[in-house]
């Protein structure tokens, strides 16, 4: 065997090395402390969860549930979504992002077939 072919085996070996030990660095890992109902895949890393009691089941249903107001948006409710308390806006209106490829005459006619006057006002 030649220098030239041991240094090329030598660099093949150390870039072998190399990628082994950084895979094994990105491995997932089992702390003993992570809460009893997960779990990670062995060789995906993805999560899993135990199945929820009936109680915790319960508490999630109550929470969409009473949520489920706040969570729906529509056209007829868009002055509701529409206020943001970071900006200060004069006169009570509330900025609506509009794509400038959209038809301003359509969307608005639209709105005010969906909204009561009241609310349009205040968009």
């Amino acid at each position: 065997m030649t220098a030239k072919e041991r240094i090329r085996n030598s660099a093949i070996c150390l870039a072998i090395s190399l990628l082994i030990a950084s895979s094994a660095s990105f491995a997932p890992s089992y702390s003993q402390n992570a809460a009893p109902e997960q779990h990670l895949e062995p060789r995906t890393g993805a999560q899993h969860l135990e199945p929820r009691t009936g109680a915790q089941l319960r508490s999630i249903r109550e929470y969409i549930k009473g949520s489920w107001h706040t969570l729906m948006r529509s056209n007829a409710r868009l002055a509701d979504a529409a206020v943001d308390p970071k900006f200060a806006t004069p006169g009570g209106r509330w900025p609506v992002y509009l794509s400038t490829k959209e038809n301003i005459r359509e969307v608005e006619r639209t709105l005010r077939a969906q909204m009561s006057p009241e609310s349009f006002a205040k968009i």
